[in-house]
């Protein structure tokens, strides 16, 4: 694969983490089966819904943007091969997104205790929802 082929790629997957991410943040993706983070304990309870797919929004965001970055900024150095700037994209992309699924899961889980919590303490478990990003906490 060529500096461009692997540059067009890329950029795409990167910018379509970036695209994907924005709705989750701004609390617009309702429950449902195709988008968001899919476990037991967000089909189950929609304040976990939404609370759980901020942060996975988060993580798709940081994945994406660094995803792009390592694009744009490998052919800039001098002397990178086809093969390291290969290996260099889609190692970010695989190391990262490994990493960004591990802390996803390690907030759901949290997540899911501060709902526990709120439940046993009395507090509001309303979801806070969100059609264009400007009502959320």
């Amino acid at each position: 694969m060529s500096m461009s082929q692997t540059f067009l790629m890329m950029i795409g997957v990167g910018g379509f983490f970036i695209v994907l991410a924005f709705p989750l943040i701004r609390r617009q993706v309702p429950p449902n089966q195709w988008y968001g983070l899919r476990l037991a304990a967000t089909e189950d309870n929609e304040w976990v819904w939404y609370e759980a797919n901020v942060k996975l929004g988060k993580a798709m965001l940081v994945l994406g943007s660094a995803v792009s970055l390592t694009t744009i900024v490998g052919p800039l150095i001098p002397g990178t091969t086809e093969l390291q700037y290969f290996l260099a994209t889609h190692g970010v992309f695989v190391v990262g997104g490994f990493f960004c699924l591990v802390w996803t899961m390690m907030k759901m889980v949290a997540t899911q205790e501060e709902y526990e919590r709120r439940v046993r303490n009395g507090e509001s478990v309303e979801p806070v929802k969100s059609d264009d990003g400007a009502d959320q906490p």
